[in-house]
């Protein structure tokens, strides 16, 4: 009973922080609203102390940088879309937290259910706003969808199983530093 509570809270918490972070996205670049949600390390060590988990000293240098980071962006950014991205973050952490409570789940149902929720809660979207994807891009969103989104939860969620919240969040803390080299590396 107390998995399925956390499960739904997991997707209504995956389904917010998709809103929040696309709707900052529209409001701000992509970059500040990349580098707003990975205040999520901090949001971590918040949940970690006070849900009785450890926290080791590694896990302090990480939080220190992403709050210091984020702490510039927000203070050249303050505004109605910094704070979406700030609340993407609180949102990201949620789900990292639950994805660790829930780790002795099975990563690709967690993860589809998250999926179909926020599909599901969004899809009003194209009705309210009148743009309806077309053509190809139907395809494009299902593989972004199936792809970048799913498969990467799911191995992020199969990561969780053996290591820390904090720990994870720092890891993913990577991805906006090392894009740009993987971007530079292709095309030069």
């Amino acid at each position: 009973f107390v998995a399925g509570g956390i499960t739904i809270g997991l997707s209504l918490a995956f389904a917010a922080m998709s809103f929040c972070f696309f709707q900052s996205m529209v409001w701000t670049t992509a970059a500040n609203a990349i580098w707003l949600q990975n205040l999520a390390p901090a949001w971590v060590c918040l949940f970690m102390r006070v849900g009785g988990e450890p926290i080791e000293r590694r896990d302090l240098t990480t939080l220190v940088f992403a709050a210091g980071g984020v702490g510039l962006i927000l203070a050249c950014e303050m505004s109605t879309a910094g704070l979406l991205g700030m609340l993407s973050g609180l949102l990201y952490a949620t789900i990292i937290h639950f994805l660790r409570k829930l780790r002795e789940f099975d990563s690709a149902w967690l993860i589809v259910v998250n999926l179909a929720t926020t599909a599901l809660l969004l899809s009003p979207a194209p009705i309210v706003t009148g743009i309806w994807p077309h053509g190809g891009q139907w395809l494009a969103l299902v593989a972004f969808g199936a792809l970048q989104l799913g498969l990467a939860y799911y191995f992020f969620a199969r990561g969780l199983r053996s290591v820390s919240s904090a720990e994870a969040a720092g890891i993913a803390l990577l991805e906006p530093i090392l894009v740009p080299v993987w971007v530079w590396l292709r095309y030069g």
